[in-house]
């Protein structure tokens, strides 16, 4: 049927998508599933909650999953949903699987992404309570959401957090550091910054 209707050029809407790739999942299909999911995105078509769980459900048949969890939650933040990935975040924690520093580096990214600077703090203190080690990606993405929400002297203080967690910057740490000082009027040290990363490279 889903075929018929691209044969026929009747282009399918969110409930299609959704009632397909349901399908696939129910028919153990998590191949045709994800292809299909695809080629929603190439369509421009935004997926809703009820996708995203039917995805996941189709892939935790094949992979672990938080291995799921943490891919879908990525696709949601690429896809400027930051609102489904926190849902899916939330949903992930609610079937007990535990998230790993992809998961949270996805999730901390997507409030970045959605201006939730006070969200993703709570998410990166969560991540560091519950002994998930920050990389290279969660630092920048956690100073990046603090750059965009006005707060650089947090944003300072997880940049110093990192230098002594010996977690090596990269030119998204720099620039969104060097972006936060100078927004909050602080040249000096955002020079101070440029000239650490000048000497690191």
């Amino acid at each position: 049927l889903f075929q018929a209707m691209q044969v026929e050029k009747v282009v399918p809407n969110v409930k299609s998508y959704s009632a397909i790739i349901s399908a696939c999942e129910k028919g153990g299909q998590w191949q045709r599933a994800l292809a299909v999911f695809q080629t929603m995105r190439k369509e421009k078509v935004v997926p809703n909650v009820v996708i995203y769980r039917a995805i996941i459900r189709a892939c935790k048949k094949v992979v672990p999953k938080v291995m799921s969890y943490s891919a879908i939650i990525s696709a949601c933040t690429k896809g400027g949903q930051w609102q489904s990935a926190l849902v899916l975040f939330q949903a992930m924690r609610e079937e007990k699987a535990v998230p790993n520093v992809k998961s949270y580096s996805a999730i901390i990214s997507a409030c970045e992404k959605g201006g939730e600077w006070q969200r993703a703090l709570a998410v990166f203190q969560t991540m560091r309570k519950e002994k998930v080690v920050p990389n290279v990606v969660s630092y920048s993405a956690i100073i990046s959401a603090c750059e965009k929400g006005g707060q650089w002297a947090r944003a300072l203080a997880v940049f110093q957090t990192m230098g002594e967690e010996k977690v090596v910057p990269n030119v998204v740490s720099y620039s969104a550091i060097i972006s936060a000082c100078e927004k909050g009027g602080q040249w000096a040290r955002a020079l101070a910054v440029f000239q650490t990363m000048r000497k690191e490279k």
